[in-house]
């Protein structure tokens, strides 16, 4: 390669307006990806309907590990 050529490369790769518009392309096509790939959460439910379902799911399970234990204690 001729010395010339390695010169204009040079100056063409440091020049500022090469490297903003790579640096633009690239914050674009980023951008890009990102929405492509984006999923949206569902929807989380209410924390005043969570604590219910899970205090109602607790009540239920300790009253049947009584009644599975007060079963257990009759029949010996």
């Amino acid at each position: 390669m001729d010395v010339s050529v390695l010169a204009a490369i040079s100056k063409v790769l440091t020049n500022i307006h090469v490297i903003t518009a790579t640096v633009v392309i690239l914050l674009y096509l980023n951008f890009v990806v990102y929405v492509v790939r984006y999923r949206k959460k569902p929807p989380r439910l209410r924390n005043k309907k969570n604590r219910q379902i899970e205090t109602s799911q607790k009540t239920e399970t300790s009253e049947t590990g009584q009644e599975a234990a007060a079963s257990s204690g009759k029949s010996t």
